[in-house]
């Protein structure tokens, strides 16, 4: 994700959050306390191991808790369970530097009840000078924020578009054409909004400039070049939910389904494995890929639990991999992944170093939008928990290709950001708790329902 410039960092939150922080390090707890007020949080407690924060958490009584993985006394690992049972429904966001044993401990604290995860750069000095980490600990922040307070977009706060707008910008990216199948061209401008043209001509949001201007979901394609001159969606105040129920999409096609794609954000780690694991034997009979937005290193050991979960070969996916049946391939953390045709009927991986979709890398819709290219009706896409709206625009392409489009409901969702932005759209064949899903989806596998 890209970084956010100093001026979008003290901005007030509209959903203040009671907080605590656990770190070993009294410099990254005063920073992360110092940033969180200056967001108009409120930091209930700051705690140097995790003996501490279970001592004083049913005090505290904190919505979020910051978690450290390695501290001295009582690690992470060790605390989050005793958290969880001293302060039922708090999020715990583990935190913890990128490296090999770390990314295994987090997703083994995903496991056990932690909703997210947040990678810190490894020294004190590159705390105190990274905007990376700042911007990515409000995002975080933001997101989980809907699952405490009503009345809050889930899929787009203001403070979580503006932070994102501005580093966009912060990042400095000039104009970059990135070839794509289907003759289909990803743009970004210094200074002005970038797009994608999906199968259908619609755009998707490539990276606004600062101030927050870009496209949005309902833009209306013009010509080769164009700008659209409309305010974006996310840059406008939410509305309060509506507590109708969403509108289902028919069913375009009753294709027998063989490629399945799956996209998920925040609680995904977690989700995406049970919904695997639940397809059984079918997982066999087609190719699996799998957008979970991580970091790299994460995402290779989240390919290697799916591996165990599942039973079936599991990896990041390599660049002009041949796609094949009874393979689950995810997206490394920091590159995109497509599809395209390897000549004659072959279909192989393609990976994509270009700007971040949708604010994220790897993106939902990236992997989507190449699905519905090659594949059409014979798409069954899964979106599961996550903050956001990644995938609305892919999910959109694939329903017109006569594909399948299932999401994860409200209740069972960590943040209903991803899964409630395709539902609130129309675009969802099926809206299902997690544990309904897979059922589901071995019913288009198989060409009925």
């Amino acid at each position: 994700m890209s970084i956010a410039t100093a001026s979008n960092q003290g901005s007030v939150t509209a959903t203040p959050m009671r907080i605590m922080v656990v770190d070993d390090s009294v410099v990254i707890r005063g920073l992360t306390a110092r940033w969180l007020e200056e967001a108009g949080h409120k930091v209930v407690a700051t705690c140097n191991n995790g003996r501490v924060a279970v001592d004083q958490i049913a005090r505290a009584k904190p919505e979020i808790v910051l978690l450290d993985i390695e501290m001295p006394e009582m690690d992470g690992i060790t605390a989050l369970p005793l958290l969880l049972a001293k302060c039922p429904g708090v999020s715990v966001v583990v935190v913890s530097t990128l490296t090999q044993r770390n990314a295994q401990t987090s997703l083994k604290c995903l496991s056990l009840g932690a909703v997210d995860y947040l990678a810190k750069p490894e020294s004190h000095r590159g705390v105190s000078t990274s905007v990376t980490f700042r911007h990515d600990l409000m995002i975080k922040i933001e997101g989980l924020a809907a699952r405490h307070r009503d009345g809050v977009d889930a899929a787009m706060t203001p403070a979580m578009s503006a932070g994102m707008a501005a580093g966009m910008s912060a990042s400095g990216a000039g104009a970059r054409p990135i070839a794509a199948p289907g003759a289909r061209t990803f743009r970004v401008e210094r200074g002005a909004p970038g797009a994608a043209a999906g199968p259908s001509g619609r755009q998707f949001l490539r990276a606004p400039p600062a101030g927050g201007a870009g496209t949005s979901a309902s833009a209306r394609p013009g010509p080769a070049g164009h700008v659209p001159t409309a305010a974006p969606s996310y840059a406008r105040a939410p509305a309060a939910p509506s507590r109708a129920a969403p509108t289902l999409r028919p069913v375009a096609s009753n294709t027998p389904k063989r490629v399945l794609v799956v996209g998920a954000s925040t609680g995904g780690p977690r989700a995406v494995g049970e919904f695997l694991t639940g397809l059984g034997p079918q997982l066999r009979h087609l190719p699996v890929l799998v957008v979970q937005h991580m970091p790299p290193v994460f995402t290779a050991v989240f390919a290697e639990h799916l591996g165990a979960q599942t039973g079936l070969p599991a990896a990041e996916a390599q660049d002009g991999e041949a796609l094949q049946p009874g393979r689950i391939y995810v997206a490394p953390g920091g590159r995109h992944m497509g599809l395209r045709r390897n000549g004659g009927s072959g279909i192989a991986l393609r990976l994509d170093d270009g700007a971040p979709v949708n604010f994220c890398k790897p993106a939902v819709d990236v992997l989507f939008f190449d699905a519905a290219t090659i594949f059409g009706a014979q798409v069954l896409s899964v979106v599961l928990t996550g903050m956001g709206s990644d995938g609305t625009h892919g999910a959109r392409a694939i329903g017109e290709a006569g594909g399948a489009v299932i999401v994860q409901d409200e209740a069972t969702s960590t943040v209903w950001g991803m899964p409630g932005s395709i539902a609130k759209a129309g675009l969802a064949h099926e809206i299902l708790p997690l544990r309904d899903m897979a059922g589901a989806a071995r019913r288009y596998l198989g060409g009925s329902r």
